[in-house]
């Protein structure tokens, strides 16, 4: 599962760049980032396409260490599945029951507001003081997968 960047890149250089240079900052710029399953027979067929990936390769052909925290089991990504819908179903029932909180997510030094297309005319603002609160993501996807764990492992208890 990898998410594609939505920029085009603009190259500053105080020296004129030839193609291939020009091409290898372009390419820097659109690395795709997110998950891949722990399958080597996968990540082997996408290693041809290395430059643009969050993910490096050792010589051996193995991921590399630095980029270990991008690969996930079979099995948390079945947990994942599971809890989308999960996800999907909560956030119709809020919204079904009139709960329509302005809540933007805040990740490192990004939140939704920055690109949002109401920011002119929304009340949110956290500086104000009334009780407005970003909704914080948390910097790490392992702790994070975990909680997704929880959640499935709970509901697949509680339905059987």
């Amino acid at each position: 599962m990898l998410y594609a960047p939505v920029v085009n890149p603009i190259i500053k250089s105080d020296v004129r760049l030839d193609d291939s240079d020009l091409h290898k900052m372009v390419a820097k710029d659109m690395v795709l980032t997110g998950m891949l399953i722990d399958d080597p027979e996968i990540t082997q067929s996408i290693d041809a396409m290395g430059e643009h990936l969050c993910i490096t390769f050792n010589k051996d052909k193995s991921i590399s260490k630095a980029s270990a925290r991008h690969i996930r089991s079979r099995e948390e990504f079945e947990q994942l599945l599971a809890y989308l819908p999960q996800l999907i179903r909560t956030t119709a029932e809020e919204i079904l029951r009139g709960n329509i909180e302005v809540a933007p997510y805040r990740f490192r030094d990004r939140n939704a507001c920055t690109f949002c297309s109401y920011r002119s005319i929304c009340s949110f603002d956290p500086e104000l003081g009334q009780g407005d609160r970003y909704r914080e993501i948390a910097d790490n996807a392992q702790t994070a997968m975990e909680e997704i764990a929880q959640m499935v492992c709970g509901e697949v208890k509680s339905d059987g």
